[in-house]
């Protein structure tokens, strides 16, 4: 299982986790082709074709609610699950959006994944931001006018999001025809809907954006075709070393996916360590009729407190580890623990050199005869 892609928004919408069951909803409508489709009873799973699953959970005591939907997708040599999570409390509103995907082959390399459709709905039909920076489904268009409102939120420290700025090349300044430059900040629109606000520099914009990025600091401005990601700052940290620029030689002629492929993928993967409010797990997951943690699973919540307890008992000592790539098993030791992964698609036995008990498992486990045989695509942690 891997996080791929996470989007965290503010929103000053107090009715959105009563709306939000209407909007996941329209989007599985829009997705499955089916406009009949109803939400399953709260609580309960439904399957979907034998494609995939829907489970939909509401709570709420009269001061906060929250909302959560989730669609699991099988997909040849893939399964991916989108969760959509919306919540009221008085300290304010949020929704958030995450894309996790596992693979039949754990080796096998991730694609780039584009924003939910949902997300897209959320920041098109209301009113999201993280911080101080307003977030859209489309890129923003920089005049002269607008330069120093840009300049203005890419040096608060109080930002939270990344700012992408794509700026046209001369003879596109010159003719004023735009079309690559426009496509290139479209394609990144695509990738980071919802993690970063997409800024396009026109004519005008280009060379009073520069001026008033230059008075900042040295090499901080962005121009010729560039494109440059404004991460948040930290303080007084504005050094051109914390803000990538990819030169316009590196995408020239190439297809306008090609400032995506550069610019998103670091930023996706930051984006995936964004830590739900507070709220979330103080208040909002334990609702009536919210049942559970960590998505409604208190199970998985178990298995995250029991190895939580055993990493604070890992003594400081070096790890070990044995594997066959060709039966795709994989052993780490650290201290009296041993942990077994087994990547294959059947069960199969696991040394143990002195082990003899199961501390847990995320699948089948059974000990044999100085084995422990661990069901596919499993683990168990033996001592």
């Amino acid at each position: 299982m891997a996080l791929i892609y996470r989007s965290l928004l503010e929103l000053d919408d107090l009715t959105l986790a009563e709306d939000a069951p209407g909007l996941f909803r329209d989007w599985l409508v829009r997705k499955l082709g089916d406009d009949g489709f109803e939400l399953p009873v709260e609580g309960e799973m439904k399957e979907i074709n034998g494609i995939g699953e829907v489970t939909s959970l509401a709570g709420s005591d009269g001061e906060c609610a929250g909302y959560r939907g989730t669609l699991f997708e099988r997909r040849d040599g893939e399964q991916l699950r989108t969760a959509f999570t919306a919540m009221r409390a008085p300290e304010g509103t949020w929704a958030w959006v995450d894309l996790e995907r596992w693979t039949e082959d754990p080796y096998a390399p991730t694609w780039l994944p584009i924003a939910p459709f949902l997300v897209r709905i959320l920041l098109r039909e209301r009113n999201c931001w993280r911080g101080p920076i307003p977030l859209g489904d489309q890129p923003l268009y920089v005049g002269p006018n607008e330069a120093a409102s840009l300049r203005a939120q890419v040096v608060d420290p109080s930002r939270a999001v990344p700012i992408i700025v794509v700026s046209p090349t001369r003879e596109e300044r010159q003719s004023g025809q735009m079309e690559e430059t426009r496509l290139r900040a479209f394609e990144l629109t695509q990738h980071l809907s919802g993690i970063a606000s997409v800024a396009v520099l026109g004519p005008g914009g280009t060379s009073e954006f520069s001026k008033l990025m230059t008075e900042v600091g040295e090499g901080l401005d962005v121009h010729s075709g560039a494109v440059r990601t404004y991460r948040p700052v930290s303080g007084v940290d504005i050094s051109p070393r914390r803000h990538p620029f990819v030169a316009f030689q590196r995408i020239a002629g190439k297809p306008a996916g090609a400032a995506a492929r550069m610019v998103a993928a670091p930023l996706l993967r930051s984006a995936t360590s964004q830590v739900p409010p507070p709220v979330w797990r103080a208040r909002i997951r334990s609702l009536p009729g919210f049942p559970g943690a960590s998505g409604g699973d208190p199970e998985l919540e178990e298995l995250y407190a029991t190895l939580l307890r055993v990493r604070t008992a890992l003594p400081p000592e070096e790890v070990t580890t044995l594997h066959d790539d060709d039966a795709r098993w994989l052993t780490v030791d650290r201290g009296p623990y041993r942990l077994c992964c087994n990547f294959a698609d059947a069960p199969q036995p696991l040394p143990l050199d002195g082990h003899n008990e199961i501390v847990l498992a995320t699948g089948a486990a059974a000990l044999r005869d100085g084995v422990v045989v661990v069901g596919p695509r499993a683990g168990a942690l033996v001592r």
